[in-house]
């Protein structure tokens, strides 16, 4: 018999939690149940966007989506609220939202919302490849937010004078920077209440409290 589970899913996140992640995930659909699909979903999908919201009306989705300030949105949606949401321009065009992956349990039923947007990026009736296409998008997006820069010859000579200057920079911090005994737990508490639903961070985490020592610093 497996053991009683909690569910986990809410309209809101905290600021703390929201301002460590480049990403959002909202997952919009009046049918979540407390069941053990979901909890397992959602582990799923925290593995990944660490920022869960869940929603069950569209309404609930657009308020959360409209107070999101400095991170991309990536929305999972039913096939029937994705019918009513991706008509709704003005919400679908935002440059906030990244990307639309429609989860069904029917995908012939709703191939004409591919057509409807390019933000939508695929219909899938499998949790496991929405997060295989999920990852890949996130990963992307990670690689599109480092800086670009230019190869000439005096902008490699600038670039790596400016990587100096912060090497030694960080280097001076660390040597100058006071700490006590309790800063790791301080860190390792920290990180626990940002990723208190995602139990794989929370298993690092806890391997951080206990396992942690000065000599093995850079490794960690």
């Amino acid at each position: 018999m497996k053991a009683k589970l909690q569910y986990t899913g809410s309209t809101t996140i905290s600021t703390t939690e929201s301002k460590a992640e480049s990403f959002v995930l909202i997952w919009l659909d009046e049918n979540i149940m407390m069941n053990y699909d979901t909890v397992e979903s959602e582990e799923k999908l925290r593995a990944i966007v660490n920022s869960l919201v869940t929603c069950h009306k569209i309404n609930e989705a657009i308020d959360f989506m409209k107070q999101v300030q400095d991170q991309q949105i990536y929305l999972i949606v039913s096939g029937k609220l994705g019918k009513q949401l991706i008509p709704m321009n003005e919400i679908i065009n935002s440059s906030k939202l990244n990307s639309i992956y429609i989860f069904c349990h029917d995908q012939s039923e709703y191939t004409e919302l591919m057509e409807l947007s390019n933000k939508v990026h695929g219909i899938f009736v499998d949790i496991d490849p929405l997060c295989a296409r999920l990852k890949e998008d996130t990963e992307q997006a990670l690689k599109n937010l480092l800086p670009i820069s230019t190869i000439s010859k005096t902008s490699v000579d600038e670039n790596n004078q400016v990587k100096f200057l912060c090497s030694q920079l960080h280097r001076d911090l660390l040597f100058t920077m006071e700490y006590n005994n309790n800063a790791r737990f301080e860190l390792a508490d920290f990180c626990s209440n940002i990723y208190k639903s995602t139990p794989a961070e929370l298993k690092s985490i806890d391997d951080l409290r206990t396992n942690y020592h000065s000599g093995k610093a850079i490794w960690w």
